[in-house]
C-alpha cells in the first residue's frame, strides 16, 4: 500500500489549482479512470505517462540506462503495480525478505546496506528487468543533477525534474486506486 504521494504528484497537484490545463487533465483523467478495472487504470496511466514523457526535451536529464542509483531508494507500490510485477521466484523473494524486515522495523531506509537496498529487479548490468512494467514512480523519476548524486551514500544535492502532465496522471491514478482524497479546494 502506498504511504504517500510521490513528490512530483504533490507539486503538480498544487500547480493544478492555478493552471487550468493541468486541472482539466486531472479531472478528465479521474473521469476516464473511474469506470476502469485496476489493471486497466494502471495500463492507462502507464500509457499516458510514457506519452507525456516522450514529449519532453530531455537534454538536461542526466538519467541513463544502467545508472540505477535511484533503484536503491524506497518506493511504495499500489496493489495493481505489485500484481503486474508477477509472482516472485525464490531468488527474488530472498532479495526482498531483508528489505521487508528492515522496512517493518521502522528504521531509516538509508541505514540499510546499499547492496540490500538494491531493487530486486535490477539485473547484473544495472538495467531494469521489469522496464515495461516498472512502477509509476520509477517512470516519473528524473534528475538534472549529475546521476551520481543520486547515490545516497554521497550525500550530494539531487535536482529532480518534474514533468507536470505525467505527474498529474500519477496523482489521478493514486487518487482513484489508493483513495487519496483531493483537497477541498478541488470540489
Amino acid at each position: 500500500m502506498l504511504k504517500s504521494l510521490p513528490l512530483g504528484a504533490i507539486i503538480a497537484q498544487k500547480k493544478s489549482r492555478e493552471d487550468k490545463e493541468l486541472k482539466a487533465l486531472l479531472f478528465s483523467t479521474l473521469k476516464d479512470m473511474s469506470t476502469m478495472s485496476a489493471d486497466d487504470k494502471l495500463s492507462y496511466a502507464r500509457e499516458k505517462i510514457d506519452h507525456y514523457l516522450s514529449q519532453i526535451d530531455n537534454q538536461n536529464i542526466s538519467c541513463h540506462k544502467g545508472c540505477a542509483h535511484c533503484c536503491h531508494h524506497l518506493i511504495h507500490l499500489s496493489a495493481a503495480e505489485t500484481k503486474s510485477l508477477g509472482i516472485l521466484d525464490s531468488k527474488l523473494e530472498s532479495k526482498r525478505a531483508p528489505q521487508e524486515v528492515h522496512f517493518k522495523s521502522g528504521k531509516e531506509w538509508s541505514s540499510l546496506n546499499k547492496s540490500v537496498r538494491r531493487c530486486i529487479f535490477l539485473d547484473e548490468n544495472d538495467s531494469c528487468s521489469q522496464y515495461n512494467n516498472r512502477p509509476l514512480v520509477c517512470r516519473i523519476t528524473h534528475v538534472t543533477s549529475p546521476a551520481e548524486n543520486c547515490d545516497l551514500e554521497k550525500g550530494l544535492e539531487i535536482k529532480p525534474y518534474f514533468e507536470d502532465m505525467a505527474n498529474i496522471i500519477v496523482l489521478a491514478y493514486y487518487t482513484v486506486e489508493e483513495s487519496f482524497p483531493l483537497p477541498k479546494s478541488f470540489h
